[in-house]
C-alpha cells in the first residue's frame, strides 16, 4: 500500500495472490458501483460485524483466535467510537479490495501507532491479513461493503478444473478464479489463456509503411531453397533488406544474433549480407540443434538433430568465416557485444519468445533491426509478445512480410 502510495493515483487497491487469475476485462469499471459513497473503506465477501458466535463458520474460521485474545485489544479498542462493537471483522484475503482513503489511513496508523506496533508483536492471531487489516478499516470508521464480484470461483485450498473455466466466465460478475496451480501449463491457466486469446492486445496500424525505406533485393532466395527449413521467398526478401540496411544505417562492426536457426537459412542470408556489406562482422548463430521445435504448450515436435547439417550448408555457402555457432539455448550465452540484428526463431510459445529476446534486448543499439519469424495466428505466443513490445513505446514497426515481422530500437 505505501508503495502504491508513493508511485500511482489510483480509488482503489485490489490483493492479487500469485495463485489468483483475472478471467475477463473491465474489472475496474465494474468495481465503481460498489463504491457508492465516500466511506466505503473495504469491500468484502462476508461485510458484517462478526461475534464470538460466528466462529463456527469454518470460512471465518481465523477469527477465533482474535476472541481469545480479546484482553490483548480492548484498551485499543476503546480508542475509537464504539470500537469494541467493530472487534472483529474479517476478509477473505484473494480479491479483497481497499479504496484509496482506507489504504493511506491504514499506512499511517501502522507507521505511526505505537500501541498498535506494541500489540502487533505479541498477537497470536492467523491470518492477520484476514482479521485485523478489515476490523482496523471499521475502527477507522469507514463502512464495509459487500464486494460485489462473484466469490464462486475464489475458494481457499479448491481444486479447480478446466472444466470449471467456461461456467466462470458464464458469470458475468466472476473476475477471478483462485486457486490456481503456478504452472504455466496448468490446465485450468491454459484454458483460461486461450479463452482470453493469450492476453494479447490488438496491434495498433503502422503510422506508415516502412517498407519502401528498405533496400529490397532476392540474390540469396535462391541460394537458401535448398536449405530445409520454414522461411518463404518474400520473407527471406525482407530478411535480406533488413540485414543490408542494418550494414549500410548502423556503426560498425555488426553482430548479427539469430537464435533458432535449424539448418541455417537465415544464417546464410545474414552471413552472406555480411560478407558482402559489412566483410569484418559476424553472425551468432544460437541453437541447440536437439530437433526440438514448436512449443511448449502444444507439445514440441521432435526432429532429427540439426547441427552437422547445419554445418555442411554454412561450408557449401562460403561463410564459415563470418560465422560463430553456439550448440546451446540463448539463455545460457554469456553476452557482451552491441547488436545490429536480432532474429528471434526458437522455440514459439511466449515464454521463450521472451527469454530468447529480453537475454539480449539490452544490448541491441539505438535503430537497431528485431526481426521475428512466425508471427502468426497459429503462434498466438509471438504475436502476444511482439504486439506488447510495440505498445511499449520503445520500438517501431518496420515492415511485415507473411509471418516475418521487424521492428526497430527507438
Amino acid at each position: 500500500m505505501q508503495f502504491a502510495l508513493d508511485n500511482f493515483t489510483f480509488d482503489s487497491f485490489t490483493i492479487v495472490d500469485s495463485d489468483q487469475l483475472s478471467i475477463r476485462s473491465g474489472y475496474s469499471t465494474f468495481l465503481k458501483q460498489a463504491f457508492t459513497s465516500n466511506d466505503i473503506g473495504l469491500l468484502s465477501p462476508k461485510p458484517k460485524h462478526l461475534t464470538v458466535n460466528d466462529i463456527s463458520d469454518p470460512q471465518v474460521w481465523p477469527t477465533a483466535q482474535a476472541f481469545k485474545e480479546y484482553e490483548l485489544w480492548k484498551a485499543y479498542l476503546q480508542k475509537f467510537t464504539d470500537g469494541e462493537n467493530k472487534f472483529v471483522h474479517w476478509t477473505f484475503w484473494p480479491s479483497t479490495v481497499f479504496s484509496s482513503g482506507a489504504a493511506r489511513d491504514l499506512v499511517k496508523l501502522f507507521k505511526e501507532d505505537v500501541q498498535l506496533q506494541d500489540i502487533m508483536k505479541q498477537t497470536k492471531i492467523w491470518a492477520t491479513e484476514e482479521v485485523i487489516l478489515p476490523t482496523l478499516v471499521a475502527l477507522l470508521g469507514y463502512t464495509i461493503a459487500l464486494n460485489p464480484c462473484s466469490y464462486d470461483f475464489v475458494k481457499f485450498k479448491k481444486q479447480f478444473l478446466a472444466r470449471d473455466v467456461q461456467p466462470a466466465f458464464n458469470k458475468t460478475n466472476a473476475y477471478w478464479m483462485h486457486p490456481v496451480n503456478r504452472q504455466y501449463n496448468d490446465a485450468v491457466r491454459k484454458t483460461i489463456r486461450k479463452n482470453l486469446n493469450d492476453y494479447a492486445k490488438p496491434k495498433q496500424p503502422a503510422v506508415q509503411n516502412n517498407a519502401n525505406e528498405l533496400f529490397l533485393t532476392i540474390p540469396l532466395v535462391n541460394k537458401i531453397k535448398k536449405i530445409d527449413g520454414w522461411l518463404s521467398d518474400a520473407e527471406a526478401d525482407l530478411l535480406i533488406a533488413t540485414a543490408i540496411n542494418a550494414c549500410r544505417n548502423l556503426s560498425v562492426p555488426h553482430a548479427v544474433v539469430e537464435v533458432g536457426c535449424y539448418h541455417g537459412k537465415s544464417t546464410v542470408i545474414f552471413g552472406s549480407v555480411l560478407k558482402k556489406f559489412s566483410p569484418g562482422s559476424k553472425v551468432y548463430s544460437i541453437d541447440a540443434h536437439d530437433g526440438k521445435l514448436g512449443t511448449v504448450e502444444d507439445g514440441l515436435s521432435n526432429f532429427p538433430p540439426s547441427f552437422n547439417q547445419f554445418k555442411k550448408n554454412i561450408e557449401a555457402a562460403g561463410i564459415v568465416e563470418m560465422v560463430e555457432p553456439f550448440k546451446d539455448y540463448s539463455y545460457n550465452i554469456k553476452w557482451n557485444k552491441n547488436i545490429s540484428l536480432l532474429w528471434i526463431d526458437g522455440l514459439h510459445d511466449y515464454i521463450h519468445v521472451a527469454k530468447d529476446f529480453w537475454h539480449f534486448a539490452d544490448w541491441v543499439i539505438k535503430d537497431g533491426y528485431v526481426a521475428f519469424h512466425d508471427y502468426a495466428n497459429y503462434f498466438p505466443g509471438v504475436m502476444a509478445f511482439v504486439n506488447e513490445l510495440l505498445q511499449t513505446g520503445h520500438y517501431k514497426e518496420i515492415c511485415t512480410v507473411e509471418t516475418l515481422i521487424v521492428i526497430q530500437k527507438l
